[in-house]
């Protein structure tokens, strides 16, 4: 008969050691903390990226209605409306545009320029948005009625200055362009 040597133990499987269990969890644990911190990230700006999306449409829309004309120097919120103009932006009354955050956007032309001012921006997504706008296309952007910026793209530091307003009023941006 077979004889069984009781100084060895039967060798566990794969995955069947403690140790080994352990070090499988703190590997989950890693991944999950990993994707939520990823997701808190990229949900946190989402409405920035939103917000920035409307704006730089509005923007654009802005310029194709009065492409080769004159800016009128006065409120485009009504002819943008009438024209459907207005990409995915909200409307009140038929006449006032409004933002995610509960904001009046004022599309204001100039003759040889428009400004679209955007308020009530929480500060994370007012300097997300500052850091969104391209080396072009931007004659100047002022936030809360401070010195305008001119140099683009905007730095984090830059950008942190600007949105100074944490509380719920948020901050107010103009931006300005041709």
């Amino acid at each position: 008969p077979m004889i069984r040597n009781r100084k060895y133990r039967k060798q566990r499987g794969m995955f069947g050691g403690a140790i080994e269990q352990q070090m499988i969890l703190a590997g989950a644990a890693i991944i999950v903390v990993g994707a939520v911190g990823t997701a808190y990230v990229l949900l946190g700006n989402s409405k920035a990226k939103t917000e920035w999306n409307m704006l730089d449409s509005l923007v654009t829309n802005i310029r194709d209605l009065y492409s080769g004309e004159a800016y009128p120097a006065s409120d485009l919120s009504v002819p943008l409306i009438g024209n459907k103009r207005i990409g995915n932006m909200k409307t009140s009354g038929g006449n006032t545009l409004i933002n995610q955050y509960g904001g009046t956007v004022a599309p204001v032309g100039a003759t040889t320029n428009f400004t679209v001012t955007d308020p009530a921006v929480p500060q994370p997504d007012c300097i997300a948005i500052l850091k969104s706008v391209p080396a072009s296309g931007y004659t100047s952007i002022s936030v809360n009625g401070g010195a305008a910026v001119t140099s683009f793209p905007i730095i984090e530091a830059t950008a942190r200055t600007n949105c100074s307003v944490t509380s719920a009023a948020g901050n107010s941006i103009a931006l300005t362009t041709q």
